[in-house]
């Protein structure tokens, strides 16, 4: 039974970690990335005139 905690609480901590990476991630990148969509959007709509 102890053993079977231990590893609850092992993968518990990992994904915490995990999770707040992702976080970190998106929120680093959010701006460069709804930059590129505009971009993105703005050339195509170019392309059909």
């Amino acid at each position: 039974m102890k053993e079977m905690i231990r590893y609850g609480l092992i993968l518990g901590v990992i994904c915490i970690v995990a999770s707040g990476l992702l976080a970190g991630m998106n929120s680093l990148t959010k701006d460069r990335i709804l930059a590129q969509a505009k971009e993105e959007e703005e050339s195509s709509l170019l392309r059909q005139w």
